[in-house]
């Protein structure tokens, strides 16, 4: 039972790690070649432009912002990305319901702190930094 929420997590059944893992290359490599798409134009206006160093912020800038919008849109509203669709896990509140618009883009944000993901590894609920900071949990999803 997690006194915090009062959530049997024994009746959830939380993700493993390997499954978020995989879930997580699946997103990271279709963002990737969003990213290398827009990077590109964006690097071929800035060529054009005599190596605009705004250019360049602004690449680091729209991506970023590429793969907020990717995480929060998605997890806000199905719960899932399409890594996670292909894993069968999904993202909920700690309540067990459906997460929440703010939870999901609240989630997607606090992946921008350096290591966020990593703390899933050491805690038994499997939850990373950006899941506890957004109350939420990842789960085997049928």
């Amino acid at each position: 039972l997690d006194v915090r929420s009062g959530v049997d997590t024994v009746a959830l059944d939380i993700a493993h790690i390997g499954r978020r893992l995989v879930a997580y290359i699946i997103d990271s490599i279709l963002l990737s070649v969003v990213n290398q798409i827009v990077g590109t134009m964006l690097g071929l206006a800035a060529a054009r432009a005599g190596g605009s160093p705004g250019l360049i912020f602004a690449s680091v800038v729209v991506s970023l912002g590429t793969n907020i919008l990717y995480d929060g849109s998605m997890t806000a509203a199905r719960g899932q990305t399409l890594g996670k669709m292909a894993m069968k896990i999904k993202v909920i509140a700690e309540t067990g319901a459906d997460v929440t618009s703010g939870q999901g883009w609240g989630r997607a944000c606090a992946k921008l702190i350096p290591f966020a993901v990593l703390v899933a590894l050491f805690n038994d609920e499997r939850k990373g930094l950006h899941d506890m900071l957004a109350h939420t949990r990842v789960v085997n999803w049928r």
